[in-house]
């Protein structure tokens, strides 16, 4: 996930995210693999850098997990805060070992 804070609560909202989901991701096996502060832009295309607050890669034990994880009330109220702690320049994605493994240099 690239993520970029909302300039006010938006580190808070995120971390109360963070807090709520917490258990369910440990239960449905979402790993934190490594989360990033970061102080750096990302070059892309476009003419004004991508200046991101965190850079977070987080893995999932089985996409059956996953799938029940995105259904679970307690993931769906937790995600509202994550929402309000985000810009609209915040992505995720996803991708297989190899893809990962590849690009994670480039």
């Amino acid at each position: 996930h690239g993520i970029k804070l909302q300039p006010s609560g938006g580190r808070a909202s995120v971390a109360a995210f963070d807090e709520q989901s917490h258990v369910l991701k440990t239960q449905r096996g979402i790993l934190s693999l490594a989360w990033f502060d970061t102080g750096g832009a990302m070059c892309t295309n476009n003419p004004s850098p991508l200046l991101l607050d965190q850079i977070r890669i987080e893995g999932v034990r089985s996409l059956q997990d996953f799938g029940a994880l995105l259904q679970d009330p307690t993931w769906n109220a937790a995600s509202v805060k994550r929402q309000e702690g985000i810009t609209t320049d915040s992505f995720s994605g996803f991708a297989d070992h190899n893809q990962f493994l590849n690009s994670i240099y480039v």
